[in-house]
C-alpha cells in the first residue's frame, strides 16, 4: 500500500484507540525488516506468517560464537512483544551494513 493509505488507516484506528494505533503503526512499519535480510531469512520470516517487534536503538553488542552469535545488553522494552513471533534487537558491531534498493529507495540495515 502507499504511504497515504497507511496513514489513513493509522488515523482511523487512532480515532477509536490511540494505543491500538501505535501498535498498528509499529507492526506495519517494522514488518518491512525481512526485506533487509538475506533471501533465506526473508523467506523464513515471511512464510511463517508471524509479526515482528523490535527495539532499534543499538544498546547491545553481538559477537560471533561458533556457528551463531551471542547478544549481550539490556533493551528497555518492545511494544507488542507478547503478540509477536520474531524479535529484532539493535546492536553495536563493526559489521558493514547491508544495503537494499526497494522501489527506487536505498535502505541501509546493519
Amino acid at each position: 500500500m502507499d504511504l497515504r493509505t497507511f496513514i489513513k488507516i493509522i488515523r482511523t484506528v487512532a480515532k477509536h484507540n490511540a494505543s491500538a494505533a501505535w501498535l498498528t503503526y509499529f507492526y506495519g512499519l517494522h514488518n518491512v525488516v525481512p526485506a533487509f535480510l538475506p533471501e533465506k531469512g526473508m523467506d523464513e520470516v515471511v512464510n511463517q506468517g508471524g509479526m515482528i517487534c523490535d527495539v532499534f536503538p543499538p544498546v547491545g553488542k553481538v559477537v560471533k560464537d561458533g556457528d551463531g552469535y551471542r547478544l549481550t545488553g539490556t533493551w528497555d522494552f518492545a511494544s507488542g512483544i507478547l503478540y509477536c513471533d520474531w524479535l529484532g534487537l539493535g546492536r553495536i558491531n563493526n559489521r558493514t551494513a547491508i544495503r537494499r534498493r526497494i522501489n527506487g529507495t536505498l535502505y541501509e540495515f546493519a
